[in-house]
């Protein structure tokens, strides 16, 4: 069986159901986070138990935060765009998320071969 296209990857991402990433109205309840990885000063990739994949986007740069760390805040149990926020470690200063989504990884689509 042949590997999918790229475009077929594609558009599989576009009917990702967030649910199945336990991603519910916006929000995931922080007992299925395993780890946030902070990738620059707005973006963060989180690991979930079950192999599954969330990337987090903060509503604005939030300087440092990369570098030094932060402290989550939240609301009862669950990490939501725009009622959840991060300090950054050593400062006084706060990023709230703008948006949490599926991660999916693409494959690299298979070599077709060439004919002369």
């Amino acid at each position: 069986m042949a590997a999918p296209s790229l475009i077929d990857q594609v558009r599989a991402i576009q009917q990702v159901n967030p649910k199945k990433y336990n991603i519910r109205n916006g929000c995931i309840n922080t007992g299925r986070i395993k780890r946030i990885k902070l990738l620059d000063d707005r973006t963060a990739m989180i690991s979930m138990f079950g192999k599954k994949k969330a990337i987090m986007r903060l509503s604005s740069n939030c300087p440092g935060i990369k570098r030094r760390g932060f402290a989550q805040i939240s609301v009862g149990r669950r990490l939501c765009t725009k009622s959840s926020s991060f300090t950054v470690l050593g400062d006084t200063f706060s990023c709230r998320i703008g948006s949490i989504e599926p991660y999916i990884e693409l494959e690299d689509p298979a070599e077709q071969e060439k004919s002369d």
